[in-house]
């Protein structure tokens, strides 16, 4: 058997054009991997993108007016508002009054020390498990008709607390903590929620 030398193989044509083909094979398996992590970082960007241009931000606002002549209330209200641009799915809604959690305002009303002539009635727009369009304003309490409600409420507004979980169309969750003068929304996990026991019902 005739040996050859590595030398003499390596001039060989066939040996050149194994190893060209070799090397870009190699060069083209590179290629591919950098290809494939940039469309993968490309579709996790154009996601993350469609998701930013569907956040909700859902907030609370309240509104109230006095009497100038003994600034007495002459209105007072909170209006549920949804300033993001996309729709807030309402999952769900805990109201606290002295830590207490309430099922409905007049379970709250009826645990204010108050006289027993003040009238519950109110207007209201329901919350929990409703879906808030873009730009929609709902006014979930209204007591400009009722303002001996509407006084101990004010007075008592310290004490009531709103928590409101929403999430986008792709199920990411906030959470709107708002207390008198104080409003903050954190972002929640995807399955945070209140107890069944603690939600508010209206």
């Amino acid at each position: 058997m005739q040996y050859q030398s590595f030398r003499t193989i390596i001039k060989q044509p066939q040996t050149i054009i194994a190893l060209g083909v070799t090397i870009i094979s190699a060069c083209a398996l590179v290629v591919s991997i950098f290809q494939t992590r940039i469309m993968v970082e490309q579709r996790i960007l154009m996601h993350e993108q469609a998701k930013a241009s569907v956040w909700p931000r859902v907030s609370l606002m309240r509104g109230k007016s006095h009497s100038e002549v003994d600034y007495s209330l002459t209105d007072y209200h909170l209006v549920l508002a949804n300033d993001g641009v996309g729709p807030a799915i309402i999952k769900g809604v805990r109201i606290t009054y002295d830590d207490q959690p309430v099922e409905h305002w007049w379970e709250m009303f009826k645990l204010f020390p108050m006289d027993d002539s003040v009238e519950l009635y109110i207007s209201n727009a329901s919350i929990n498990n409703t879906i808030v369009k873009i730009g929609e304003e709902r006014q979930v309490l209204g007591l400009k008709h009722n303002l001996p409600l509407a006084q101990v409420y004010f007075r008592e507004s310290d004490k009531i607390r709103i928590e409101i979980i929403y999430e986008s169309i792709y199920g990411d969750r906030w959470q709107l903590i708002y207390a008198e003068e104080d409003s903050e929304t954190i972002e929640v996990d995807k399955e945070a929620n209140f107890p069944p026991e603690e939600q508010f019902n209206y």
